[in-house]
């Protein structure tokens, strides 16, 4: 069941209602819904992460958590991960899905085609996931830096 609304301190509340006009502009004017939050909605990008999360009941990996993880390159290569705008992890005997764009209209459909084993879908702040690619592939491809950010 989603949640009608959060609300945090003195910021713009994100309901559903808000969040469909939000897709709606975010879409015509052809840039992410994340983007359009943190420019109207007066929260951290931590906040907008937590707040989404909850709102979307998809839980939040923070930066400190992705270090801790191990990649999954092997099962989703870093171009692959980078065009999708999301990167795997293992954790013990799992796989975790960390996802800036939540909501691509394609990537629920692509990820269960693409992956034959269960994987549990984390949200990431696109700043966050851009770091952590950045990071892991900067000694072995300097063009990464020229990149651009991850929407």
């Amino acid at each position: 069941m989603i949640e009608a609304s959060i609300q945090s301190g003195n910021k713009q509340p994100i309901d559903i209602n808000r969040l469909a006009d939000i897709r709606r502009k975010a879409f015509e004017q052809g840039i992410s819904v994340i983007q359009i939050l943190e420019d109207t909605g007066g929260y951290t990008p931590d906040e907008l992460v937590q707040q989404l999360g909850q709102l979307l009941h998809i839980p939040v990996l923070e930066m400190k958590a992705i270090h801790t993880l191990n990649p999954a390159f092997d099962r989703l290569p870093f171009a692959e991960a980078i065009m999708h705008e999301c990167a795997l992890f293992r954790r013990d005997q799992n796989y975790l899905l960390a996802v800036s764009n939540p909501f691509s209209s394609k990537l629920r459909a692509w990820a269960e085609e693409r992956f034959d084993m269960a994987v549990e879908w984390y949200l990431v702040h696109p700043a966050d996931l851009t770091a952590f690619l950045r990071n892991k592939k900067k000694p072995c491809a300097p063009w990464i830096r020229y990149y651009p950010p991850l929407s």
